[in-house]
């Protein structure tokens, strides 16, 4: 308001230097007339400085509330995703289960065709998926291999599930300036894959229980407590072998072993 007030007056000093400059000249005073013409200019330059200054500050704070009032509005709909993904999540990780147990009891399933597949194009892929998730949160997912190629025969769907779902953990539980790091190497006659991250991790008790069907780390973390007990079904069916090792403030690692297929 006061800035306001500001170029006000000036506007009427303009004004009247520019009434003053007129009767000098009608006078013949041309050194009056010209210093006060001067001063006229001087004044409409000074009004338009603060006037455009004022409106500058005006849209700022307009820009700024709204950037505010966006982030709320932002985080409210993230909940609310958030809250219909563990929902989905549910249905999904039943769904997989469904089609695991058809499998074992010999049934068909379509979506379970074994292929010779790459992993490290897999991990690829899968970190190339969850990258932008990842990066909001300000963490950066990696994959080395001892390989270019190391090969597997197994259901697509299932090597990206295993992926995912373990990401997917691991993101519940990262910090900002957090890595995951997916490893894959290729010892005698097994296929050796390491996710490790440097999140939260947890104690011996608890680590022992993360593959349990719906177990979560935490109360009142997102989630249905299916993923990495999804992935334990999905290893255990391939007669692959997982566990963990964790330690409280130091992050987990998920080791999965696969023997060789021919």
């Amino acid at each position: 308001m006061r800035i306001v007030k500001k170029s006000i007056i000036l506007y009427i000093l303009a004004l009247v230097a520019f009434l003053e400059a007129l009767y000098f000249l009608k006078e013949d005073n041309l050194t009056a007339g010209i210093i006060m013409a001067g001063l006229t200019v001087l004044c409409c330059i000074a009004g338009n400085i603060i006037q455009t200054q004022t409106l500058k500050n005006e849209m700022l704070i307009a820009m700024k509330k709204n950037f505010e009032e966006e982030k709320v509005q932002l985080r409210e709909t993230i909940q609310k995703q958030e809250k219909e993904i563990d929902v989905l999540q549910d249905s999904l990780a039943e769904h997989m289960l469904k089609s695991i147990q058809i499998r074992e009891k010999g049934g068909p399933a379509a979506d379970q065709k074994e292929e010779w597949l790459n992993l490290v194009t897999e991990a690829e892929n899968a970190a190339e998926k969850y990258r932008p998730f990842a990066e909001i949160l300000g963490v950066r997912i990696q994959v080395t291999a001892s390989e270019e190629r190391i090969i597997v025969k197994a259901a697509k769907n299932n090597i990206r599930k295993i992926f995912g779902n373990i990401i997917e953990n691991s993101l519940k539980y990262m910090h900002s300036e957090g890595v995951i790091v997916i490893t894959l190497s290729h010892i005698e006659n097994q296929t050796l894959i390491v996710i490790k991250d440097n999140g939260r991790g947890c104690g011996k008790e608890k680590t022992e229980k993360i593959f349990e069907k719906f177990y979560q780390g935490e109360e009142g973390q997102s989630g249905s407590g299916m993923g990495l007990f999804v992935v334990k079904e999905l290893v255990e069916q391939k007669d692959g072998t997982i566990y963990a090792k964790s330690e409280k403030g130091k992050g987990m690692a998920i080791y999965i072993e696969l023997p060789e297929t021919e």
